[in-house]
């Protein structure tokens, strides 16, 4: 077969976890490996073993460990979503979008496992303790991922997917009692591969220049990016990879798609590129023409024979990742829609509903952390106990503020101001008295909120 080009493969290589169940051929696999042991490797070792799964009991039983370690997984974010505004976005993504919940579920389903593995025996000279190994331990798997990547391009150049996952080795242990792998090996990962169930193409990516620092570390420039920092974008909030299909899709098989992922539309991509937007208002109204088409027994068979082509939106009003949430919802409100695909290039690179953006809202206000909440009437002339004094009373107490809303007062809006203030830690009943000491008008405590996950 033709593979495509490398600089294609590399820039539209992405993790696939959608799989059709149709066989992959034994000559790909053979590629994929052949591909794997022409990476580097310290000292050009070689130290790689690769089990490859086509056994359904075999492929079943690790997908049970796997799908437990997810459960376990899936726990421990939610334990810490009740305190850390990025886990409880990552809940409800996941909520939104079960992939993951699918794919763990079913992942004995894709026709094949690379699982590479590592024999720990080659990366020394030898077994002495009082001899030091040539290998740190932050070098150890620089001779394996190389081999990890050059699997998952030659997948994507050969028209397969591929994801890497690492899920299992939470019982890794048990994966290689299994399989019978030896002690001195280690199964680094596991790669399930098959063909895709839709096409994609090139996913978002921060550019290389925003992550390049020049003759030494550039202090501005990762501040900049530090998690939690700065505007509130749609590529943070949007969902990435999501659930398309294409032109061709039968409006059948669409309507499925969305019933099984519990969402109302699909992006309709060709090679990667937005072409349309399918939803299932489309669908209803598809199935009601003014009559039956000869041939077809009642409206419901027109699902069978109709394209999405043939009742999707097409040039839908869209989105790119680097918009701030509050124009995607001035966009959202302007034009009554549900959701906006999120397009970079040409290229879909995710989805944003109305949920995300006021998910986003709320993240940002401190909503989902629990906290106090003061509500402040103040001047709006310096000097007067505004809220710059305000801030600096509550840091000095020790309070972590958290937002700081501000609107026009309704009574006097030229010369006042009200604040909300969102603080989490702090005493009310000795914030209150120090905050009228220091000719602050006193606030009222609107609620304390309790933080949701």
């Amino acid at each position: 077969m033709s593979d495509m080009p490398l600089h294609e493969a590399i820039h539209t290589q992405r993790a696939i976890r959608q799989f059709t169940e149709e066989p992959v051929p034994e000559e790909d696999v053979q590629a994929l490996l052949d591909a794997a042991v022409c990476a580097p490797s310290g000292g050009n070792r070689q130290p790689w073993h690769f089990v490859v799964l086509r056994d359904p009991g075999l492929k079943a039983k690790v997908r049970e460990l796997y799908h437990r370690s997810w459960n376990a997984y899936k726990e421990k974010v939610a334990e810490m979503a009740q305190t850390r505004a990025e886990a409880a976005a990552t809940l409800e993504r996941w909520r939104k979008n079960p992939a993951g919940d699918h794919f763990a579920a079913n992942l004995d389903k894709v026709p094949v496992f690379i699982i590479p593995c590592l024999d720990m025996r080659a990366l020394s000279f030898g077994d002495d303790p009082e001899s030091p190994s040539v290998m740190t331990s932050n070098s150890v798997y620089a001779s394996i991922y190389p081999a990890v990547q050059n699997i998952l391009l030659t997948a994507r150049a050969r028209g397969l997917g591929a994801v890497l996952t690492t899920l299992h080795c939470r019982y890794e242990d048990e994966v290689k009692r299994i399989l019978g792998v030896p002690a001195h090996i280690r199964t680094t990962c596991l790669i399930p591969v098959g063909h895709p169930r839709a096409k994609y193409g090139r996913t978002r990516r921060v550019p290389a220049a925003d992550r390049t620092h020049k003759d030494g570390w550039n202090l501005s420039l990762a501040a900049s990016y530090e998690p939690g920092r700065g505007i509130l974008r749609v590529g943070d909030r949007m969902t990435k990879n999501p659930v398309t299909c294409s032109s061709e899709t039968l409006v059948y098989d669409a309507q499925a798609m969305m019933r099984e992922g519990h969402f109302g539309r699909l992006p309709v991509v060709e090679e990667g590129r937005l072409v349309g937007v399918v939803t299932d208002r489309d669908i209803r109204t598809a199935l009601l023409p003014p009559e039956v088409p000869k041939g077809l027994k009642d409206r419901f068979d027109l699902l069978l024979v109709r394209r999405v082509k043939d009742i999707m939106t097409k040039s839908p009003i869209t989105v790119g990742p680097d918009a701030s949430i509050e124009q995607a919802a001035d966009i959202l409100k302007s034009n009554k829609v549900g959701a906006l695909p999120v397009v970079e290039g040409g290229w879909l690179v995710g989805i944003i509903t109305r949920g995300d953006v006021l998910g986003g809202f709320l993240d940002a206000v401190g909503k989902r952390r629990g906290a106090l909440r003061f509500s402040l009437k103040t001047s709006r002339k310096p000097g007067e106990g505004g809220i710059v004094a305000l801030l600096r009373l509550l840091e000095e107490e020790g309070a972590e503020v958290l937002s700081v809303v501000s609107d026009p007062d309704s009574s006097d809006p030229v010369n006042y101001v009200h604040y909300t203030v969102r603080v989490a830690r702090g005493d009310p009943k000795k914030l209150i008295p120090l905050l009228e000491g220091k000719g602050i008008p006193r606030p009222e405590i609107l609620q304390e909120e309790a933080g949701k996950g």
